[in-house]
């Protein structure tokens, strides 16, 4: 797993330092910002006690690795949107990136509902509900990615029924393996807000 962590990791950049603990894995660092005056307090403390204090491991860029994202100017604006993209977010690490590719359609004001499968429960699509018109289209896609946040990728799942009902799908796609459960009645129609 590792070439792709670090793949995820040389893409969103993180920052960080390599310190060799088992349930904290070496991956693909930018270098992390000097330590402030309480975290050098913190780390003496732990120094003395033999706890290892570590960097923290954020996404958000020291240094710039594109020309579309800059490095963090330490302004704390962070959950405000930054001004020069240094923190991680879908919008204009990933999203951004695709539309310049030419090889992405984007669709506004548009709900999933479910993921469309074939006879065999392969997914073949993603069919959604346009905000503006309330009618349901359906995209189809050699490959579909769900990645809605757990919520919203929860009750996609839970929408989702092969049309194979009667044999080998009978439920829910989430159900029918055990991975999920019914979110709870005040999250269900509440995941998304705009």
């Amino acid at each position: 797993m590792k070439p792709w962590y670090d793949q995820v990791d040389k893409m969103i950049g993180v920052f960080g330092s390599k310190e060799g603990i088992y349930n904290e894995p070496d991956g693909y660092f930018l270098p992390p910002p000097k330590p402030r005056l309480h975290e050098l307090m913190v780390k003496q403390a732990g120094d003395k006690l033999g706890i290892p204090v570590i960097h923290s491991r954020l996404s958000i860029l020291t240094r710039s690795v594109n020309k579309d994202r800059g490095a963090c100017f330490f302004c704390a604006q962070c959950s405000r949107g930054c001004s020069v993209h240094a923190d991680f977010s879908s919008s204009t690490a990933l999203v951004k990136p695709a539309m310049k590719s030419g090889n992405v359609d984007l669709y506004v004001g548009a709900m999933a509902r479910e993921i469309v499968t074939d006879a065999s429960g392969k997914a073949t699509g993603v069919s959604y509900v346009d905000k503006a018109d309330m009618q349901e289209y359906r995209i189809d896609a050699r490959v579909i990615v769900l990645a809605a946040s757990a919520c919203e990728s929860a009750r996609l799942l839970l929408n989702s029924k092969s049309p194979c009902t009667r044999t080998a799908w009978p439920t829910p796609a989430a159900s029918s393996a055990n991975t999920c459960t019914t979110p709870p009645a005040h999250l269900a129609g509440h995941s998304s807000l705009h």
